[in-house]
C-alpha cells in the first residue's frame, strides 16, 4: 500500500524500492506459487518414495529370500508384492473408504486432494522412517 506516495514512487511512477512495494500482480503470482508447494513437496516425498524402491531391490539381494527351504522368491520379484499391494489397496480404497469418507465428509471423493496428499505424505515419512529403524 502506496503511504508516502514522493518518497515510495519515482517521478516514473515505478516503486523507488521494489522489494517494500509490488503490483497486484506479483501478489497474485506469490499467492499462486503458495498454492502449489504442496504438489511439489508431495513430488520430492514420491521421487524419494521411487528411490527407495530402487534400493529395495539391492537389499533383496541380501536377504535370505527363502520361503521354504525348496523355494527362493528371486529379488527382482519383490516388486511383483508392491503391485499387488497396491492393486489391493486401491480397490478396497475406491470400493469401500471412499464411501465410508463420503458420508462423513459429504463429499463425493471422500476427502479433498489436500488431505489425501496430507496422509500420503504423513504415510510415505512413516514407511521411510521405519524402513531406516529396520535392520536385516
Amino acid at each position: 500500500m502506496i503511504q508516502d506516495p514522493q518518497r515510495e514512487l519515482n517521478p516514473d511512477g515505478s516503486a523507488s524500492n521494489p522489494w517494500s512495494l509490488c503490483s497486484v500482480e506479483q501478489v497474485e503470482s506469490l499467492k499462486a506459487l503458495f498454492r502449489i508447494l504442496p504438489m511439489w513437496s508431495s513430488g520430492i516425498m514420491i521421487f524419494v518414495t521411487i528411490a527407495q524402491f530402487a534400493f529395495s531391490i539391492l537389499q533383496t539381494k541380501t536377504m535370505d529370500t527363502h520361503i521354504f527351504p525348496q523355494f527362493e522368491v528371486p529379488a527382482a520379484s519383490f516388486a511383483t508384492f508392491l503391485i499387488i499391494a497396491s492393486t489391493i489397496w486401491l480397490i478396497l480404497y475406491d470400493r469401500i473408504l471412499v464411501p465410508l469418507l463420503s458420508k462423513y465428509t459429504g463429499q463425493r471423493e471422500g476427502l479433498s486432494p489436500v488431505t489425501r496428499m496430507g496422509f500420503g505424505l504423513v504415510i510415505s515419512c512413516i514407511s521411510m522412517a521405519l524402513s531406516a529403524i529396520t535392520k536385516a
